[in-house]
């Protein structure tokens, strides 16, 4: 029962932080989701991790360390956001199970 848990969650954990090309930044801005965790640089060269708490046509909410922020669009100049990264989570799955089966093969040869 471990191991189906271990695969279950491994399935549903897989992200990466991709950085975002210059001119694309307003573009992921509007991709924003209330709850997403992102990392941003600004022009004057602040930098933070963050928690996306409102998005609106101008600017974001977000919180670090609990203190609210407010960013406007033109601000950003670098923005990482994750995303779901389904080669990962397909290389992970098939090498637990590839792992499991070597397993249960060598541990059946020993009987």
């Amino acid at each position: 029962m471990r191991p189906l848990l271990l695969v279950v969650v491994c399935l549903y954990g897989c992200t990466s932080l991709r950085p975002v090309e210059p001119g694309a930044v307003s573009a992921v801005i509007a991709e924003l989701r209330v709850g997403d965790r992102i990392a941003v640089r600004t022009a004057d060269g602040w930098h933070d991790k963050l928690t996306v708490t409102a998005v609106t046509d101008t600017e974001f909410e977000a919180a670090a360390g609990g203190a609210p922020l407010t960013i406007r669009r033109e601000e950003v100049l670098e923005i990482n956001v994750p995303r779901d990264a389904p080669a990962k989570t397909a290389g992970l799955a098939i090498g637990l199970v590839y792992g499991a089966l070597l397993g249960l093969f060598l541990l059946s040869d020993y009987d």
